[in-house]
């Protein structure tokens, strides 16, 4: 008799006992359960674009960075270029330099090689107009003025050597200094000294 009461004290031990809530029913825990689930989807709807938009963001700044890394590379690469490069423009730069002063004084000389060979044609000219009975014993040019000096038999001679000279294209504004009689063992001439400009030619 007592073996069986203590086989049913161990029975009612391990068996769990069923407990009941009153005024609970499994409808109403249902409800709950959907609530909760309702609200877990709102909240993972309300987080997931925050997650997104966090994520786009490190995305976008990680290329930057690369973008950047690039960036740099290549103006080092540049700059290491350029700087092996120093050399040769320099060399570059002197050869520049000797070519403007080579084209300046070729400048030079075409200016003085027209201005002589103007010189030539105007003396040339000189010869080719001046009157049989006169002659010229000076002649200077400097720059675009020219002077001479010369003797005629008479005034009217040194008129139509003035004159002939002004219808040409190499001299202008022909004027004349002065003239006077300068006499010789053969007779009385004129000494005469005219001044004019040369034209641009």
């Amino acid at each position: 008799m007592i073996k069986v009461n203590l086989l049913r004290d161990i029975s009612e031990i391990a068996a769990p006992k069923k407990r009941f809530t009153f005024g609970s029913s499994p409808s109403a825990s249902a409800e709950v359960s959907a609530s909760e689930g309702g609200l877990a989807i709102r909240l993972v709807l309300f987080i997931l674009p925050i997650v997104f938009a966090f994520g786009y963001q490190k995305y976008q700044k990680m290329l930057s960075d690369a973008d950047l890394r690039n960036l740099q590379s290549e103006h080092e690469a540049l700059q290491a270029k350029l700087k092996s490069l120093d050399p040769v423009i320099s060399e570059v730069e002197r050869f520049q330099e000797e070519k403007r002063k080579l084209n300046s004084q070729l400048e030079v000389i075409k200016q003085l090689s027209k201005e002589r060979l103007k010189n030539v044609k105007s003396l040339d000219m000189l010869q080719t107009i001046i009157p049989p009975k006169a002659w010229l014993t000076s002649l200077k040019v400097i720059d675009k003025k020219v002077e001479m000096e010369g003797m005629a038999v008479d005034d009217i001679v040194i008129s139509e050597f003035m004159q002939a000279m002004s219808t040409t294209i190499y001299f202008s504004n022909v004027t004349l200094i002065g003239s006077e009689e300068f006499k010789q063992q053969d007779g009385a001439v004129k000494k005469f000294k005219i001044k004019c400009n040369l034209e641009n030619l």
